[in-house]
């Protein structure tokens, strides 16, 4: 799976044949904000919106930010991957 990462409109997004699934964010300094995921509904349930947010989860780790999980898909990644627990805003 080719994800890409376009910071200009700050999401990681992978091109499917139903459309585009994406993980979008705002960055506010060291802080990164994972506002949403989306996945065609023909998509679903084949692990790639997990897979989305965990390419958002390793660049914000990799860039030492923390993380806002503002989308509600966002705590059950990392309760499946508790090695991002740590990149969680108290």
């Amino acid at each position: 799976m080719d994800i890409s990462h376009n910071p200009g409109t700050e999401r990681f997004a992978v091109h499917l044949a139903g459309g585009e699934a994406y993980v979008s964010y705002r960055q506010r300094g060291e802080l990164m904000d994972i506002v949403s995921t989306w996945v065609p509904p023909e998509h679903r349930r084949l692990g790639i919106g997990e897979k989305l947010v965990i390419c958002a989860l390793n660049h914000a780790q990799a860039n030492e930010y923390k993380v806002i999980p503002t989308c509600p898909f966002v705590p059950d990644v990392i309760n499946a991957h508790p090695e991002y627990e740590t990149l969680i805003v108290d």
